[in-house]
C-alpha cells in the first residue's frame, strides 16, 4: 500500500494510459527528478527514471507555480504533437513533487491536414 501522493501515483502510472481510448502517457516528479515514466513512445527518450526535471518542464513550472498547468507541444520539438496536464503533488502544506499525463495529438493534427486537402480539392473542382 503507498504511504505518500508520489508513491500512490508511481504506482498507477503503468496503469492509467490502459485506461483510456487515445494514446497517453504519464510521468511523476519528485522535487528534482523523474521518479516514474510510462510516455508514449516518441516521449520515452525525454523522461528517464533518475535523470533530472529540467526547468522548462511542465511538471517544474507546475511545483513552482504551484498550480495546474497545460502546455501544447508542436512536432517540431519532440517529432509528436502532444499536450501535457500538470499538477503539483502537495503533502502536509509542502509541494513534494509533480504528476503530468500527456496526450498525442497526432491523430487531431492528421484530420485538419485531411480536412484542408479536402477543402482544396473542392475549390479546384468548383
Amino acid at each position: 500500500m503507498a504511504s505518500t501522493i508520489l508513491e500512490a501515483f508511481c504506482a498507477v502510472t503503468p496503469l492509467l494510459p490502459q485506461l483510456m481510448t487515445q494514446r497517453v502517457g504519464m510521468v511523476v516528479a519528485d522535487r528534482e527528478k523523474w521518479v516514474a515514466a510510462n510516455s508514449i513512445e516518441e516521449l520515452a527518450a525525454t523522461v528517464v527514471v533518475g535523470k533530472a526535471v529540467k526547468p522548462e518542464a511542465a511538471v517544474a513550472v507546475a511545483m513552482r507555480e504551484r498550480r495546474r498547468v497545460v502546455v501544447q507541444v508542436k512536432k517540431e520539438v519532440y517529432g509528436v504533437p502532444y499536450v501535457a496536464v500538470s499538477i503539483p503533488l502537495e503533502e502536509g502544506g509542502e509541494v513534494v513533487g509533480a504528476v503530468a499525463v500527456h496526450q498525442s495529438l497526432e491523430h487531431q493534427r492528421a484530420m485538419h491536414e485531411t480536412a484542408e486537402e479536402l477543402r482544396q480539392a473542392t475549390e479546384a473542382l468548383a
